[in-house]
C-alpha cells in the first residue's frame, strides 16, 4: 500500500487519463461492474456523493471520480492495470470478425485477428532489423521503460509462422506505435499504414526529414544523428513526446475481435 505522500508522476498521468474516459463514458453499471472487476467495491461505495454526482451531473463528480481511483492505487498500483484493462476493452469498439475503428469497417483477408486484447502499456516498435540499428532500439525501450511503458518489436516474439502475422498483432495489441523510417524502409512504411488505419498513435522517427515519406511529414516527428550523442538527444526526445501522449489521454478507440 502506497503511503499518504504523492503519487509518482507517471501513475498521476494514469489516473487522469483513466478519470477522462470515466466521466465521459460511466454509468452506474460502469462503477459496479468495475468493483467486481478489481475487487474494490466497498472503496467505490464508501465514496458517499459518487452515485449521486454522477445522477444529477454534479460539477463535483470528477473530483469524487479522482477520490476513488486514487484510493485504488493506494491500496495497490496493480490494481490501476485492471482498471485500465476493464475500461480500454468496455469502450473499444466491438465488431465480431471486423475492423472497426471510429465508424471504419473493414474485414481483415491477409491478417488474422489476435484474440490478445489491446496492451494500455504496450509500444510497439517499427524499425529495420539490421545490426545498425541496435543501439537506436535500446534507447527507445528505455524511453519507454522511463514512461512506465514495454516496448516490443516482431522479432522479440515468435507467436506465429508468418513475421507479418507477428507484426500485424504486435500493432494491434499496441497503445502507441513507434516507427523508425530510417533508409527508406519499406515494410516500415506498410507497417505505419497498418498503425494509422487501426487508429493508433504512431510517432514518427528516422535520421532526415527525406527519409520520411512525403504524406507523413505534415505529422510531428524526431529526427536523430546515428551517434551516441544523437541517439542520446532522442531518446530524451522521444520520452517527452511518449508523456504528452499519454498525458493527453492516448486511449485506443478501436477494437478488433
Amino acid at each position: 500500500m502506497i503511503p499518504s505522500q504523492e503519487l509518482p508522476k507517471e501513475l498521476r498521468y494514469r489516473l487522469l487519463r483513466l478519470k477522462k474516459m470515466i466521466c465521459e463514458k460511466f454509468t452506474e453499471s460502469n462503477w459496479e461492474e468495475l468493483g467486481l472487476f478489481v475487487g474494490c467495491t466497498q472503496i467505490i461505495n464508501s465514496e458517499d456523493r459518487l452515485y449521486r454526482s454522477l445522477s444529477f451531473g454534479d460539477p463535483d463528480y470528477e473530483g469524487h471520480v479522482i477520490s476513488v481511483l486514487e484510493r485504488i492505487a493506494r491500496k495497490d498500483v496493480g490494481l490501476v492495470d485492471e482498471v485500465e484493462k476493464y475500461v480500454m476493452e468496455k469502450f473499444s469498439t466491438e465488431s465480431l470478425g471486423d475492423v472497426c475503428v471510429e465508424g471504419l469497417i473493414c474485414k481483415p483477408s491477409v491478417f488474422s485477428v489476435p484474440k490478445e486484447p489491446i496492451n494500455p502499456k504496450l509500444i510497439a516498435l517499427m524499425i529495420p532489423f539490421a545490426a545498425e540499428f541496435e543501439a537506436v532500439t535500446g534507447a527507445i525501450k528505455t524511453a519507454s521503460a522511463e514512461c512506465g511503458m514495454v516496448c516490443e518489436r516482431a522479432n522479440d516474439i515468435w507467436e506465429d509462422f508468418t513475421i507479418i502475422q507477428d507484426v500485424f498483432s504486435l500493432i494491434y495489441r499496441a497503445r502507441i506505435v513507434v516507427c523508425d523510417f530510417s533508409n527508406k524502409n519499406p515494410n516500415v512504411f506498410y507497417e505505419a499504414g497498418i498503425a494509422h488505419t487501426l487508429g493508433r498513435a504512431v510517432i514518427p522517427m528516422a535520421r532526415s526529414v527525406s527519409e520520411i515519406p512525403f504524406d507523413l511529414r505534415h505529422h510531428r516527428h524526431l529526427i536523430y544523428l546515428p551517434n551516441e550523442q544523437g541517439i542520446s538527444q532522442m531518446k530524451v526526445e522521444l520520452r517527452t513526446r511518449i508523456m504528452k501522449l499519454l498525458e493527453n489521454g492516448c486511449i485506443v478507440t478501436g477494437r478488433l475481435r
